[in-house]
């Protein structure tokens, strides 16, 4: 039962391999046609009629300022500044007293007989 359920598996995913590269083919023969290129310029047109001015109400209310209490600025100077010194490297242990054991290590089997 665990055997057929892994051909199968790997069978849908030689099919889904197959559809995607079936795919990409696809896409990369049919270049798709994005229209005319689009100019931007800096200067604005020229409109017909002037732009409307706000109309002076009879009570003057007050306006409400926009709040920006909720979100953060983010700046860019508040990187963390490099730092200009090095760490110092980690040195080894110390080798152990009483060394000149068997390490195990012996081609030829002699021991040193410290086993």
């Amino acid at each position: 039962m665990k055997h057929r359920a892994t051909v199968i598996l790997v069978g849908l995913g030689v099919t889904v391999a197959g559809l995607m590269s079936v795919e990409l083919v696809r896409a990369a023969e049919n270049r798709s046609d994005l229209g005319d290129p689009v100019v931007v310029t800096s200067s604005p047109s020229p409109s017909p009629s002037p732009s409307p001015s706000p109309s002076p109400s009879p009570s003057p209310s007050p306006t409400p300022s926009p709040s920006v209490a909720g979100t953060p600025e983010k700046s860019a100077s508040q990187r963390p500044t490099p730092r200009k010194t090095k760490a110092e490297p980690v040195k080894p242990p110390s080798p152990r007293p009483g060394g000149g054991g068997d390490d195990g290590d012996d081609d030829d089997g002699d021991d040193d007989g410290d086993d």
